[in-house]
């Protein structure tokens, strides 16, 4: 079930983790158009964070880059108000326990 998210909530306002970058600008990450709780949900929130954290960090290259992108999803994983914190991570859990499950067969 998704939880009710308040108006301020609404949008994750997201600045750059990683010193130094050209494009500084604060980025907006919504997501109370998503179920967390659903692995959908948390597919397309991973896919939203990975291109602001692209257009974030894309004056970098190599392992500065892949560091620069890191710090960009901790940051917005973070600022995840707390309920949609634990929907996403229990989402993320149950897909690395039916991975490990399916690999054991």
């Amino acid at each position: 079930m998704k939880p009710a998210v308040t108006l301020p909530a609404l949008l994750v306002t997201l600045t750059l983790a990683c010193a130094g970058t050209a494009s500084a600008e604060p980025q907006r990450l919504a997501f109370s158009d998503l179920d967390l709780s659903s692995a959908a949900g948390a597919r397309t929130l991973d896919l939203r964070i990975a291109r602001i954290a692209r257009t974030l960090c894309n004056n970098r290259s190599g392992l500065d880059q892949a560091h620069c992108e890191r710090g960009i999803r901790q940051e917005a994983l973070s600022k995840l108000p707390a309920p949609a914190r634990t929907d996403y991570a229990a989402t993320r859990q149950q897909k690395a326990t039916a991975r490990s499950f399916a690999a054991a067969q």
